[in-house]
């Protein structure tokens, strides 16, 4: 990095920290979590703007996925049986579907590895059924498509998107439905052939079953 763009980065945290001396010390949780997104797309623009070339970990970019993940698991658990209001404002304003755009651009570099681990975390830590919904499953399959292209590439951390595949195995493990959302291509018939195989395995056998069918029919 530059000295003009370690200076910036200086600058900038220096003001951040001066914000949030002056704003209230605890903001609602909801609150948090837009705060949080919108320093990563504040990052993003910031560095694309000033043409710096610095890695996502120069970045508070993981932390502030991290603690978006960690408000939603939050929300779960003092609202179980319905959708609190960080999880309606991740799907409202398609923010799963500007992660993966960002993610793709890879920018700043190694941007991809911290979407993969932010969806991972998603899928595994939130028990209320998301994949169901468009503004998931739509963004996760189009991350899935683009890592497939980048398998074995300096571009993606393969270990990260497998852990991805078996987060998504998982779910499918617990709800065998959620097969028709992955394979949309493959004719009705083939679809309920699958669907039955998969209620008739074990747990263990049906995890490498679907793990193994998600590389066969989604890539």
């Amino acid at each position: 990095m530059s000295l003009f763009g370690k200076l910036t980065n200086v600058l900038r945290s220096a003001a951040e920290e001066f914000s949030e001396v002056l704003a209230p010390t605890h903001r609602a949780p909801i609150e948090d979590f837009k705060y949080n997104w919108k320093r990563i797309t504040d990052y993003v623009f910031f560095m694309d703007q000033s043409g710096e070339a610095a890695s996502v970990e120069d970045t508070d970019i993981p932390s502030h996925l991290e603690a978006m993940v960690r408000r939603l698991e939050e929300e779960e658990v003092t609202t179980p049986a319905e959708m609190g209001p960080c999880m309606e404002h991740m799907l409202r304003f398609h923010i799963l579907k500007t992660a993966v755009v960002l993610g793709q651009g890879n920018f700043p570099t190694g941007m991809m590895r911290e979407i993969l681990r932010f969806h991972t975390k998603l899928l595994a830590s939130i028990s209320q059924p998301l994949i169901p919904h468009v503004d998931v499953y739509g963004p996760l399959k189009s991350l899935m498509s683009t890592c497939k292209q980048r398998v074995g590439k300096q571009l993606l951390d393969d270990m990260e998107f497998v852990n991805l595949l078996c987060a998504v195995c998982g779910k499918i493990v617990d709800d065998n439905s959620l097969v028709e959302f992955f394979i949309d291509r493959v004719r009705v018939s083939t679809r309920r052939q699958y669907r039955a195989r998969l209620c008739f395995c074990s747990r263990c056998c049906l995890f490498c079953f679907a793990l193994r069918w998600l590389f066969f029919f989604f890539f």
